[in-house]
């Protein structure tokens, strides 16, 4: 149950960062968004770290791989920040999210599967199968006006 709950967290604050970054649009450089954005969501990552580093709650364990792919990943949100900001954009909330997460979504799991040797049950295979289906059908309404 707790995996849930941090499951609908995430999905709760993942739909407002969409939302409220949809809304720049025309009332902020795309660039000068992005910059703004990142950096309150390093803000919001530093403040816990520090006051719970202060209290002596917790040690902050690193390993050079580890800061590496943070860095890595952080430069991929950047980066992904700004073309979610253009393709919000060029096709509005409705058209560019189920695409975009869609194909997150797709593509991950197709990651996890090849890359990273992970299992699929013949269920999530077929959930992943339907969001193909979904975002095949996203596209078709946008082509055709309906």
């Amino acid at each position: 149950m707790y995996i849930l709950i941090l499951i609908a967290l995430a999905i709760l604050f993942r739909a407002a960062f969409d939302i409220l970054v949809s809304r720049t649009g025309g009332k902020i450089d795309d660039n000068l968004s992005n910059t703004l954005v990142n950096a309150a969501a390093t803000v919001a990552a530093i403040i816990p770290l520090f006051y719970l580093k202060t209290i002596d709650v917790i040690s902050i364990p690193t390993t050079p791989g580890g800061v590496a792919l943070s860095i890595f990943a952080g430069l991929a949100v950047g980066i992904f920040t700004l073309f979610l900001i253009k393709s919000y954009q060029a096709g509005g909330l409705v058209y560019t999210t189920p695409l975009v997460y869609g194909g997150t979504i797709v593509l991950a799991s197709i990651a996890g599967i090849v890359i990273f040797q992970e299992s699929a049950s013949f269920f999530q295979l077929v959930g992943i199968a339907v969001i193909l289906a979904g975002m095949a059908i996203v596209i078709y309404a946008k082509a055709v006006g309906v």
